[in-house]
């Protein structure tokens, strides 16, 4: 079964707080960025065979741990729903970025 990058991602997550670490902690251990931490476990890049690796040694799991999560995750629809909660998010923060742009333009001309 093929997986998605956010059932990938929300795979690492769960391995990652079933270990009780931080992202700094996994960044320490396996020398990959917090950024690049948080992006994996949101789904946005793909997680390279070396990355994953490097993930399993630091949480004390195999990469068919992470497979087998990711494969439960696809089949329960977890990773549909989160992909469109992420894209109920961003369309709010579009609107949100709108309104405060329209109020500081009112704002502006207001004063003028």
């Amino acid at each position: 079964m093929k997986v998605s990058r956010i059932s990938v991602g929300m795979a690492v997550r769960a391995a990652r707080q079933a270990a009780r670490l931080s992202l700094g902690e996994i960044s320490e251990k396996t020398g990959i960025s917090v950024s690049a931490l948080s992006r994996i476990e949101n789904g946005l890049p793909s997680l390279d065979f070396v990355e994953a690796a490097y993930l399993a040694e630091a949480l004390n799991v195999d990469l068919e741990h992470f497979r087998a999560l990711a494969s439960t995750f696809e089949e329960e629809g977890l990773s549909d729903q989160a992909f469109q909660k992420k894209e109920a998010l961003s369309a709010l923060r579009s609107i949100q970025r709108l309104a405060i742009l329209a109020a500081v333009e009112a704002s502006a001309s207001d004063g003028v």
